[in-house]
């Protein structure tokens, strides 16, 4: 999931309707859960620690997009591992330490002894990092502020589901419709406190 049919212009004032559509890189529920999938500036932290990855890596991308659609900018602009890393905890919070002791061998070297991530060393890293502002300060709208930061849950069992965001207060609010879906039957699924 990447917006690339938006390179080059102006971003859309939101609410918007956007479409999916270009879907090359998707893959079912067979395939290596220890690949690396989706664009590096929309990927999950399951997918750059090699923790394993499922539906819920897509939502985090959406999240990034989401973010984008609303900003103007990137989330996460970087080309690198650590400065990810980084940049994620700047925007979002501190990493789960326990992650650190589970993560794909060749990640290992990411962290500290304690969990956290190595600090950084390149001043263009420390710089694009140092940039970096929280999604809370960032996006002003508290309901399109929810659904970001809901969407980008580092726990993924937490992280909202596609049901969820399809019935989320924000999506409500500008697109009832959405309720009208063949597939969102039955109260449990959908967004917490609807």
């Amino acid at each position: 999931l990447i917006p690339d049919g938006m390179a080059g212009r102006s971003v859309p004032q939101l609410p918007c309707r956007i479409r999916l559509c270009d879907l090359g890189g998707c893959c079912d529920e067979n395939h290596s859960r220890s690949a690396i999938v989706s664009t590096r500036h929309y990927r999950s932290p399951e997918v750059i620690l090699g923790l394993g990855w499922m539906f819920s890596t897509d939502m985090w991308s959406i999240g990034c997009i989401v973010y984008e659609l609303a900003t103007g900018r990137l989330l996460y602009d970087t080309h690198e591992n650590l400065e990810h890393l980084h940049m994620m905890e700047k925007t979002l919070g501190r990493l789960p330490t326990d992650w650190a002791p589970r993560v794909r061998d060749d990640c290992r070297a990411l962290f500290n002894a304690n969990g956290t991530p190595r600090p950084l060393s390149e001043a263009k890293s420390l710089a694009r990092v140092s940039r970096a502002r929280p999604v809370r300060e960032i996006v002003g709208d508290d309901l399109l502020r929810d659904l970001i930061v809901g969407c980008l849950c580092y726990d993924r069992a937490r992280r909202l589901n596609a049901r969820q965001v399809s019935t989320h207060p924000y999506v409500l609010k500008y697109f009832p419709e959405s309720l009208q879906a063949a597939n969102l039957i039955g109260k449990d699924i959908l967004y917490p406190g609807t």
